[in-house]
């Protein structure tokens, strides 16, 4: 795929015909040992910024050396009780609900997917006023899990009680062109989340350290290493107060994913996928505080829509029982993809309830 110009084109199916065999595999294998070594190699050397609403906040020093469009290297932790991290990572992992609590995002886009969870990333943050352009970043997105034994997990659940997922920007995306118009072009050198299960909650610490590619006002530097830290406040408490958004497991890579997605006003859910395998994967809503009064079936569109059904499903990996809802997969749908929407039960307007299920 090729960007003309100086326009970025974003795929509408990140996975095709499948997902994309990994070309940056070493490059994600390489980033995520440097993330999981990043605590102990930075101990010592944290600037605590105090502590507010729960949230700690640290930086690590800049250079002397490096440019002052580099941003030091900042830290916020805080906790989400009552949360699992596959949960927390939902909240971080679809776009809607990120551009609620991380309001620098101002885009981001799949390009390319290697599975569900890992895959090249375009992403645009806003400019800072009228003068500062948006930045842009091209990147890689890994993930790493681990359930309570420290087994290494290919696909997050409810059992998962370590999760770290790391960014990293990359020199070429397919589509992206080098230089975008009006925007410059951003470096991450690393950013994560480590989610990790403890007291009944989550522990949250998010980490980045980025190049801005171009130089601005220090007191501009500051506001945003002080701001970005304290995001993880903002997603703690989205999720506490609206909901978990909704969490789509596929342990046995029945489907290749082409887009997930809740909106956070209106929330309806869309699931867009390309049918792998024959078999049954499975959706977590939130009935407890986003779909209290349940769902609606709206529609399934495409050439494999009449080889998907849907049925409620309840399951207890981790000893809760949880609600959810299982689509089983036919045989004849293989190689044809499916658009399921959702709606919630209790959704003012005319396509409420005109469905053909009910939970």
């Amino acid at each position: 795929m090729s960007a003309p110009g100086n326009v970025a084109i974003i795929p509408e199916r990140p996975a095709e015909n499948g997902y994309w065999k990994n070309d940056w595999q070493d490059v994600a294998e390489k980033l995520m040992s440097m993330i999981l070594s990043l605590p102990q190699e930075t101990e010592g050397g944290w600037e605590d910024r105090g502590t507010a609403n729960g949230c700690e906040t640290a930086i690590y020093p800049r250079k002397p050396d490096e440019p002052f469009s580099v941003m030091p290297m900042f830290r916020g932790k805080t906790h989400a009780a009552g949360l699992t991290p596959l949960e927390v990572f939902t909240g971080i992992r679809m776009t809607g609900f990120r551009m609620m609590w991380d309001i620098r995002v101002q885009s981001a886009h799949i390009m390319r997917s290697f599975s569900m969870h890992e895959f090249l990333f375009y992403l645009v943050w806003r400019g800072i006023g009228p003068i500062y352009k948006p930045r842009d970043i091209c990147g890689l997105q890994a993930l790493r899990c681990w359930d309570a034994a420290g087994n290494l997990q290919k696909i997050p659940d409810f059992t998962t009680t370590n999760m770290v997922l790391g960014y990293q920007s990359i020199d070429e995306v397919p589509g992206i062109p080098a230089q975008v118009e009006g925007c410059v072009r951003a470096k991450v050198f690393k950013a994560a989340f480590y989610l990790e299960s403890r007291d009944e909650g989550c522990d949250i610490t998010y980490i980045g350290h980025v190049d801005l590619a171009a130089a601005i006002p220090n007191y501009i530097l500051s506001t945003l290493h002080s701001e970005l830290p304290k995001s993880i406040v903002r997603l703690r408490d989205m999720l506490l107060i609206f909901g978990v958004p909704p969490v789509l497991i596929d342990k046995q890579g029945r489907i290749a994913l082409q887009y997930l997605s809740c909106n956070p006003e209106t929330r309806q859910v869309s699931i867009h996928a390309t049918i792998m395998q024959p078999g049954t994967i499975h959706l977590y809503l939130d009935y407890n505080k986003m779909f209290t009064q349940g769902v609606v079936i709206n529609n399934v569109l495409g050439s494999a829509a009449a080889a998907v059904s849907v049925r409620e499903h309840f399951t207890a990996e981790d000893g809760l029982e949880r609600r959810m809802l299982a689509l089983v997969l036919m045989p004849q749908g293989v190689g044809g993809e499916f658009r399921l929407i959702i709606d919630a039960a209790d959704k003012e307007g005319p396509e409420s309830g005109t469905g053909p299920g009910w939970w």
